[in-house]
């Protein structure tokens, strides 16, 4: 048993857990690094600016291209308020007449983005390894992932008590009940896709045409798409239907599926937790969250001049 006596531990490997243990300086618990797509990128702010001095990385300049795909064809960036309706009616799964604005269109100043969320992963892994804030965790403890106390007995030499432990990982790990509200919580679905040639699509194309499932297909690579969509879980449209709708949005041919991914909607997620459990990252907050929300977030919290 590790002899490690901390106020504040945070669980959880991927790049929330590792923010939130670079910020407060306290221990992550963790499996293995969790690698990030390469398509990955930080949004360029002064937070994010100033967060990759901290890890010596050098800002690169990058511009993101954006498209919109309405009543059936494409329109100029950033389309019109009654694609930004349709938009959030199907990504979103509502009907609330007070959405007016997709969040990308809002985020207009946050086009430019300044390094790859691969590069900044490692460097912040290695940066809390040399302060020895990493502790690993091997294959023979997954038996033990529904009692996270355990956990943290066996790896701190201590139990956490109340409000200490901050949980950046799915609360389902650890057979926490998601508290039912009664409000339609949307899956997203993202299936990939290698086509023949590339495309020449914009890097994300906002898909608001209501007669299509899909609401977003963004380019990975020359011959490399993601296509996603909503759905209410168990009702996923069909991958043959994406494929379809890919086609219809670009005309190419030999369209091969990759891969199949669904990501739970934390859209009002409330969880059955014990008091001396809190989440951290992407799924305290509600809504979804990129890197450089979670640093804006922290840096503020955490009283850093930047």
């Amino acid at each position: 048993m590790i002899n490690l006596q901390v106020d504040e531990v945070v669980y959880g490997g991927g790049i929330a857990g590792l923010l939130y243990s670079y910020f407060r300086r306290v221990p992550v618990i963790m499996h293995d690094m969790s690698p990030l797509p390469l398509c990955a990128f930080l949004h360029d702010t002064e937070s994010s600016r100033w967060f990759l001095r901290q890890l010596g990385i050098e800002p690169m300049e990058r511009r993101v291209t954006h498209g919109v795909f309405w009543n059936g064809k494409m329109a100029s960036w950033p389309g019109s308020e009654a694609s930004h309706e349709a938009y959030f009616r199907k990504s979103r799964m509502t009907e609330e007449a007070s959405i007016n604005k997709f969040s990308a269109a809002k985020g207009a100043s946050s086009q430019s983005q300044i390094a790859r969320m691969s590069q900044v992963y490692v460097e912040l892994y290695q940066h809390l390894s040399a302060h020895n804030l990493i502790i690993k965790m091997g294959p023979v403890d997954y038996e033990f992932m529904n009692d996270i106390h355990y956990i943290m007995e066996k790896f701190t030499g201590r139990r956490v008590d109340a409000k200490k432990l901050k949980l950046a990982a799915p609360p389902e790990a650890f057979r926490y009940k998601e508290i039912e509200s009664g409000d339609v919580k949307p899956h997203t679905c993202f299936d990939i896709f290698e086509t023949e040639y590339d495309l020449g699509l914009p890097e994300i194309l906002y898909v608001c045409d209501e007669r299509l499932a899909s609401h977003r297909v963004s380019r990975l690579a020359p011959r490399l798409h993601l296509i996603e969509h909503s759905a209410v879980k168990g009702k996923e449209k069909p991958v043959a239907l994406m494929r379809a709708e890919l086609l219809a949005l670009t005309g190419t041919l030999g369209v091969i599926h990759l891969n199949r991914r669904v990501i739970p909607g934390f859209y009002e997620r409330k969880y059955d937790l014990p008091p001396s459990v809190e989440l951290v990252g992407r799924a305290a907050t509600g809504v979804p969250l990129l890197t450089h929300h979670v640093i804006e977030q922290l840096i503020g919290e955490s009283s850093v001049a930047v």
